[in-house]
């Protein structure tokens, strides 16, 4: 595999881990793939940008978040979320839940876990004491 122009040699500097034997950190937009020089298999995939966008309906998720399904949240109907449609998922991320489209990572809809709890009438001991 030929990426000489794409090799980041400083990716130390870019908070990435070092490559193991045989394979470089590839920046190609705002991504940066570690790559098998040999077969240019792609092993992961981190978000070249500083600080990761505004997660927010209408915005989309960034690809190193989507990969592998690792985000997905799969117990949307114990936390009282809707089925989510055809193509979409619950992803959570932080204190927030997403529905986003699994091909393109569209955000549909942006929810707060607290809030959501709270609408289920799922208070916790420390929102109890919050409000005294």
């Amino acid at each position: 595999m030929k990426g000489g122009q794409y090799i980041t040699y400083n990716w130390g500097e870019n908070g990435l881990q070092r490559p193991p034997t045989g394979y470089a950190w590839m920046k190609i937009g705002e991504q940066f793939y570690l790559a098998d020089q040999q077969s240019g298999q792609i092993r992961d995939v981190k978000d070249a940008r500083r600080e990761r966008p505004a997660l927010r309906e209408g915005g989309q998720v960034p690809y190193d978040l989507m990969v592998g399904g690792k985000n997905i949240y799969y117990q949307w109907r114990e936390s009282g979320l809707p089925k989510p449609p055809n193509g979409y998922a619950w992803m959570r991320f932080g204190q927030q839940y997403f529905l986003a489209n699994q091909k393109s990572g569209l955000i549909k809809e942006v929810r707060d876990i607290d809030d959501q709890h709270r609408g289920r009438g799922m208070r916790s001991n420390y929102d109890e004491r919050r409000r005294n």
